[in-house]
């Protein structure tokens, strides 16, 4: 983290990530009972007798661990985001406090790296007798030497924080990465997963008011029962059906477009930017069919291409664990100034949409072992 990206900071997006990481913590404990009890439940009504029951019983066992690992990294990942927000809020307070104080100096300039330096005396300076060696001027070079070391102190304090960060996000990239779920020997195989009344969950008229009603609707369908027998590219099916039906009660239409499901006049807080694809459907920021397809300021065909690409090489390979990833990528491209690999992976290997593509930083600053490229 340099001076500039600390005193530009927007701290208030990393606050946002702090409450669904206790929600979040509250549905891995949830998920670990309701896989358990689903078991249980088979075995108990005679469904799994056997092997099937010895097999399903040793692999609930082993998610059931993971889920409960999950659960305490997930909390010691909301506590450091938590005291993230308070800490990078006061470093961003003390580096603009020094700002204005540098201000109130005419004689002191502070650059975009966050060095301080004194002007160069005029001609009426050195008329008066200051010059580069006058008391003035020699109390100006300590005052900017103190401001240095203030801000020197000040970025450090800031990058060990912005580590720490990192680090808990890198380790939540893999907090629910599928190993096994397919623990049902009869686990389906037909690309389906049924939802609980088809999805239709009964929540009040005032519920979707905005984006983070939505994301914690769609993350509440997502930790849903019928997940745990699903496949990644089943779960990726069944959250664009989800989103699909959402859609449509909210007075938008969807279709096949080129292939894949996408959906006009949604409202929005469904979609980020220019669309979002969630799983197997497409939500576009455009309201109707006509401004979709004829759109002067981008091509279709590379438009519906650049989203199946999202589907196919993302969404079917990591199911409801792509969303989480593509957070925490989009954080890291927020903090390190470049593009989301997701998003630039897309636009590379997809269809060319004219989204910005601005390569990470060379070598790459993040902890651990860099993420590997998306297929």
């Amino acid at each position: 983290m340099d001076f500039k990206q600390l005193r530009d900071a927007d701290v208030a997006s990393l606050e946002k990530l702090v409450e669904p990481w206790s929600k979040a913590t509250g549905k891995l404990e949830t998920g670990s009972d309701t896989a358990t009890n689903h078991v249980g439940n088979r075995i108990r009504s005679g469904a799994w007798t056997g092997q099937a029951a010895q097999t399903a019983t040793t692999r609930v066992g082993f998610l059931e661990a993971q889920t409960e690992a999950g659960q305490t990294e997930g909390e010691a990942i909301h506590g450091i985001l938590k005291q993230a927000v308070t800490a990078f809020n006061g470093s961003k307070k003390r580096l603009n406090d020094i700002i204005a104080d540098v201000k109130d100096y005419d004689k002191l300039n502070l650059d975009d790296s966050g060095h301080v330096s004194v002007d160069k005396p005029d001609w009426k300076d050195m008329l008066g007798g200051g010059g580069l060696f006058g008391t003035h001027y020699i109390q100006l070079r300590v005052i900017a030497s103190r401001f240095n070391d203030d801000i020197k102190d000040t970025l450090a304090d800031a990058r060990q924080l912005d580590g720490l960060v990192a680090t808990a996000l890198r380790a939540a990239a893999n907090l629910d990465e599928p190993k096994n779920l397919d623990f049902n020997p009869n686990a389906k195989t037909d690309g389906t997963i049924t939802l609980p009344d088809n999805g239709k969950v009964d929540w009040p008229d005032t519920f979707l008011s905005g984006a983070g009603d939505w994301y914690l609707k769609l993350g509440s369908i997502m930790s849903a029962e019928p997940f745990i027998d699903g496949t990644p590219a089943e779960q990726s099916a069944a959250i664009g059906d989800f989103v699909k039906t959402e859609v449509e009660r909210a007075g938008g239409e969807c279709k096949i477009v080129n292939g894949m499901m996408a959906c006009v006049g949604a409202p929005d807080y469904m979609y980020e930017r220019g669309g979002t694809t969630f799983g197997d459907t497409f939500v576009s920021r455009h309201k109707t069919w006509s401004d979709l397809e004829n759109d002067p300021n981008q091509n279709l065909n590379d438009l519906m291409n650049h989203e199946k690409h999202h589907r196919d090489e993302q969404w079917r390979k990591h199911g409801v664990s792509f969303g989480r990833k593509y957070i925490e990528e989009e954080f890291h491209a927020w903090r390190l100034d470049y593009t989301n690999r997701y998003e630039a992976d897309a636009e590379q290997h997809g269809g060319h949409t004219g989204y910005p593509v601005k390569p990470p930083p060379t070598p790459n600053p993040r902890p651990g072992p860099a993420p590997t490229p998306p297929n």
